[in-house]
Parts: structure tokens; C-alpha cells; sequence
């Protein structure tokens, strides 16, 4: 492959949190969305796949991955527009969640406080469509910007990306990948708190009317409090998603495990149940043969602490899901996404 704009290069390191060692034929940053059309061309003519890699904080990243990665540093932050207390804000899929989160805080952005800490890309953050404490990524988009398989830029709006828990159309069109996100965010001081770990937070507190940035302190030192650092202990944040099922079935489970949480799922008739009790039920914390296991504050975490290979971060994973189906009748989604080898 050969486009000296892009600086492509040959063994590209796969980023990526899980402390796996990954390498790709081929690999590049692209800064723009005339950069993306450019490598999205070339591999096209080289009949060459793409794979694209934000941070690689919600990936299972493989040995050796085929064809090219394709790696969004896409910068910028922007204020399209604020008219009777709202804010129209876009941002570039290479800026850092958490940093973005701050700085719409300090400019009286609000309404991503719940969301402050999460790992990964802003481009990232909308193929999950990232949640946390009573707020879904969904809730505050406006539209998507993508480039298509063949170059064409265009934007999806919030209602067409299929969003849906942890999920959206992006996971099953990756052909489409994310160069900014455009969100809707509001000027007030009104906050989402009725999730109990944060309202308990408050209630400790004393805190009855707490604004947009005790908010997002809150969350962040109860994140710091339960969940690895990445940086420190390689890690892909939640494995598993919380399981949805059928109130008939939650009713069973709860009256043969009475502490059994549950909850009520808007626009749904699914129960959702918690992944990290499940997985501390059933006895996974104490599964500690190998470099992989949970982390002891939240089960829901895998943690790569002893450097293990992909092929035993997913070989841990299967032994998880084995135990709580085995145990609960409970199946358990992998939530990041493991990349294909193309081997």
C-alpha cells in the first residue's frame, strides 16, 4: 500500500486496553474525512478490508489482523449554534470522550455529566451508544457523521442509527465509519440523579440540588472507586452486557435468589438484570488460574492483569458465560467487539 499523506505503515500496532499485542498488515491515522475517503479508496483498489480503531478501550484485539486499520484522529470541538437554553455541539471522532465531557462542562454544556470517565473516543462512543448511571449516549445526539464504503460524507440522524441498549446499526454496518458526532446539550442546571449509586452518593453527602459538575465528580470518583484504571491494569471496561429477559423468567430467579436485582426497562417488557451479580453469584470472582480474571470491585470488569493472550482473555470469558448460564439459565453478551484475524 502506498499514500504518503496518510503515512501508512506496514506492522501497525493495534491500540487497544486489553494489553494485547496486536499487529496489522497495514495502518494509519486519518485527521480528516478527505483522509478517510482516500484510505477507503485505496483499500478498495487493493482489495484490502478496513477495520476501524479508536482507542481500542472496547475491542478484543487479535494477534495478527488482516488488511488495514484504520485509526480516527479527527480533532475539534464546536458550537453550531444555542437558542432558548439549548446548545448544538459537534465534535470530531478522534477527540477523547472524557476530555470532551469536561469541556462541554466548563462552557456550560451540560447533560453528559453521567457519562464523564467512560473510556474511548468520541467517534467511538456512539457505535456502543455508551451509558451510565441513568443516561444513555442516544438521549443527546442530534446526528452522525459518516463516510461510507464508497467515500460518500454523509449524516444519520439520531432517530436513523438504530440505538438501541448498548447497541446501534453501526455494530452491523461497519462500512460506515463515525468522523464527527453533532449533540444536542442543554444550558440549565437540571440533572439526572436517580440512579442509586449516584443518589446514595448525594444522600451521604448531604446534597439534596446538586449541579451538573458535582455530578460528574460524583460519577467520576465512583468509577475511580470500582473500576481498573486501564492505564495501570489493562482492561476493556464492561465484558459482558446486562442480560435482558422475560418478567416470567426474573420472577423465577428472584424467588429462588431473593437479593436479585431487576429493572424495569423503558419502551420495553424486558427485565434487565445486573451482569456483575450474576457473575459474583455464581462464584466467577473466585476463577483466578491464568492472567485473566475479575476484577475483584466489579466482576462485570475482565482485567488482563498477567498479560494473556486473546485467546485466553476469550477462553475466560466462555468459562464466565458457562457458570451463569449453568447457574441462572442466564446467557451473557460479550459487549466490546473482537476483531477478526482474516486468518
Amino acid at each position: 500500500m502506498s499514500a504518503d499523506s496518510l503515512k501508512l505503515q506496514q506492522g501497525f500496532a493495534v491500540p487497544n486496553t486489553l494489553g494485547l499485542s496486536s499487529v496489522a498488515e497495514w495502518g494509519c491515522r486519518f485527521h480528516s474525512s478527505a483522509e478517510l475517503q482516500q484510505l477507503i479508496q485505496l483499500c478498495a483498489k487493493q482489495r484490502r478490508k478496513l477495520t476501524i480503531v479508536g482507542q481500542g478501550s472496547n475491542v478484543i484485539a487479535p494477534p495478527r489482523i488482516s488488511g488495514c486499520v484504520g485509526v480516527p484522529a479527527v480533532a475539534g470541538i464546536e458550537l453550531l449554534s444555542q437558542s432558548a437554553g439549548l446548545v448544538r455541539v459537534r465534535a470530531g471522532a478522534g477527540e477523547n470522550w472524557h476530555r470532551f465531557v469536561l469541556h462541554c462542562l466548563g462552557n456550560g454544556w451540560h447533560g453528559l455529566e453521567n457519562l464523564a470517565l467512560i473510556p474511548g473516543t468520541v467517534g467511538a462512543a456512539p457505535v456502543q451508544n455508551i451509558g451510565a448511571y441513568g443516561v444513555e449516549l442516544a438521549d443527546r445526539i442530534e446526528s452522525v457523521e459518516v463516510v461510507d464504503e464508497r467515500g460518500r460524507v454523509r449524516a444519520v440522524a439520531a432517530e436513523d442509527c438504530g440505538f438501541g441498549y448498548r447497541s446501534s446499526m453501526f455494530q452491523a454496518n461497519p462500512e460506515l465509519v463515525i468522523c464527527a458526532v453533532t449533540l444536542r446539550l442543554h444550558q440549565s442546571s437540571a440533572v439526572t440523579t436517580h440512579y442509586p449509586d449516584v443518589d446514595n452518593w448525594f444522600r451521604r453527602r448531604g446534597i439534596k440540588e446538586p449541579g451538573p459538575r458535582q455530578v460528574a465528580e460524583a460519577v467520576v470518583a465512583i468509577r475511580s472507586a470500582k473500576l481498573p484504571d486501564p492505564a495501570r491494569v489493562p482492561n476493556a471496561g464492561s465484558f459482558f452486557k446486562n442480560p435482558l429477559i422475560e418478567p416470567v423468567q426474573a420472577q423465577l430467579l428472584q424467588e429462588q435468589y431473593p437479593g436479585l436485582k431487576t429493572f424495569a426497562q423503558d419502551n420495553s417488557h424486558r427485565v434487565k438484570l445486573s451482569a456483575a451479580q450474576l457473575i459474583d453469584l455464581a462464584g466467577c470472582k473466585q476463577f483466578n488460574a491464568g492472567p485473566v480474571r475479575c476484577w475483584s470491585r466489579q466482576p462485570l470488569v475482565l482485567v488482563n492483569a498477567g498479560r494473556g493472550s486473546y485467546s485466553q482473555v476469550m477462553a475466560f470469558a466462555a468459562r464466565v458465560q458457562k457458570r451463569v448460564s449453568e447457574q441462572f439459565s442466564v446467557q451473557l453478551e460479550i459487549e466490546p467487539t473482537p476483531l477478526y484475524s482474516g486468518g
